[in-house]
C-alpha cells in the first residue's frame, strides 16, 4: 500500500513513511485503502503513532487480538458538549443582567 501510494518500488519493514515523502494527505490516502482492503477499523492517529509498515503491522495485529472501544472519541464529545453548554451559560448570563 506504501509502495503504491509513495509511488516507490521497495518499503522495508523499518522505513519511516514520513521519512519516504509521506505527508498527511498521501496518510489519508493510506487509511482509506487499510480500510477498503482490510476494515482495520484504526483512526489516522493511529497511523501518525505508527509511521512504519512493522509498527503499523504490529497494532493492526493488536487490534485484531483485542476489541477497541473507542472511549476516547466518546470522551472527547462530552468535553465537546461540556464546553458548548458552558458557552451557551456565558451568553446567558449577560441577557440575565438586563432582564
Amino acid at each position: 500500500m506504501w509502495s503504491e501510494v509513495l509511488g516507490i518500488e521497495k518499503v522495508g519493514e523499518q522505513d519511516n513513511f514520513f521519512d519516504l515523502g509521506g505527508h498527511s494527505l498521501l496518510l489519508i490516502r493510506v487509511h482509506r485503502i487499510l480500510e477498503d482492503r482490510l476494515s482495520s477499523g484504526l483512526s489516522v492517529v493511529e497511523l501518525f503513532k505508527h509511521p512504519t509498515v512493522g509498527a503499523l503491522a504490529q497494532r493492526i495485529a493488536q487490534g485484531r487480538a483485542t476489541p477497541s472501544v473507542p472511549i476516547p472519541q466518546r470522551d472527547e464529545q462530552d468535553r465537546a458538549q461540556r464546553q458548548r453548554a458552558a458557552l451557551l451559560q456565558q451568553r446567558r448570563r449577560p441577557a440575565e443582567r438586563i432582564g
